[in-house]
């Protein structure tokens, strides 16, 4: 699936239901030329729009009954957003952090935005900005990694291979890796690298803060076709909504390894045997059945109930599809 398509739908879909209450699933497959199950899957997405502290009342309401859509704006985003000097002042430190990064569009976009509230800070602003001069920002702050967005930011769009310096929080050891680099995306205020492991010939993703160098390598590559960068993102970064069950699994000790690169370190609990049990909140699909079942015998479902069940039903359906003598 295209991303920009993609973000194209969504960015259509609220306007037009808002304009049309109730319209059907069907007019709107029809008028964004995709299936239906595409526009329930992009109005499931648009559900979990909102702040990343947010409570429920605060994200986009999107809701389907008898085939048809129904949209409600948070109060937040019917309504132009006041702040305080104090609050505007505390967005410029924030957008000066970003400044200088190399990153266009975002270049661009912090550079007019601040002028912006430079200018609505009126008579507030020589004061402020002195202030902002003695800030941490200006006393010898680290940006080198800041830096390394520009250089990521180039190889993404030249299609270029690099070889990064990277330090695995989880195993305490830096290391060098080669990685094909297909997209940088800004996940709750951190920027990630999404690309090719050339170790582990999958893609993965890195903290950029935990990049201490890129150096560009000879030749290039092509994103495959079959990579769809808003599903990788869903899958391995999504913000977990607060309808989410706790999913408890338990690793047996072989899978250490893979569970700590694969998880953050607070989601992990080591067990007095050695093995290891993940904490996570993530919605029940057929997806995440599947990839249970993809540790084989080495993991167990310990809540919810449901998904226990639904386990051991697709681990039964799979045994049936293997009787008999080979």
């Amino acid at each position: 699936m295209e991303p920009n398509a993609r973000l194209r739908r969504l960015l259509y879909l609220v306007p037009a239901v808002l304009r049309r209450p109730g319209i059907s699933i069907r007019e709107l497959a029809e008028e964004l030329s995709v299936d239906e199950r595409t526009v329930r899957e992009d109005v499931e997405l648009l559900c979990m729009v909102g702040p990343p502290a947010g409570g429920p009342d605060e994200f986009l309401l999107l809701s389907i009954e008898d085939d048809r859509v129904y949209a409600d704006l948070p109060q937040g985003l019917t309504r132009p957003l006041r702040l305080t000097a104090a609050e505007a002042f505390s967005l410029t430190l924030g957008l000066r952090a970003l400044a200088g990064s190399g990153v266009r569009p975002y270049e661009d976009a912090v550079a007019r935005l601040l002028a912006k509230i430079r200018a609505a800070l009126g008579e507030a602003l020589p004061g402020l900005a002195a202030l902002e001069r003695q800030s941490v920002i200006e006393a010898g702050e680290d940006h080198s990694k800041l830096g390394l967005l520009g250089e990521l930011h180039r190889a993404v769009s030249a299609r270029r291979p690099v070889e990064i310096v990277y330090h695995s929080a989880s195993r305490g050891t830096t290391e060098t890796r080669g990685v094909d680099p297909y997209a940088l995306v800004n996940h709750r205020g951190v920027w990630y690298l999404v690309g090719r492991c050339h170790r582990h010939d999958e893609p993965r993703t890195f903290r950029v803060e935990r990049i201490s160098a890129v150096t560009p390598q000879p030749g290039s590559f092509t994103v495959p076709v079959s990579f769809d960068l808003e599903q990788f993102r869903r899958d391995n970064l999504l913000q977990p909504s607060p309808d989410y069950p706790t999913v408890r699994l338990r690793f047996d000790p072989p899978l250490a390894y893979e569970v700590r690169t694969r998880f953050d370190p607070a989601q992990v609990q080591l067990n007095p045997d050695g093995s290891l049990e993940v904490t996570m909140e993530n919605p029940l699909s057929a997806w995440l059945v599947s990839w249970v079942l993809g540790f084989g015998p080495g993991v167990q479902v310990l809540e919810p109930q449901a998904l226990r069940q639904a386990v051991a039903e697709q681990a039964r359906a799979i045994s049936a599809l293997h009787q008999g003598e080979v």
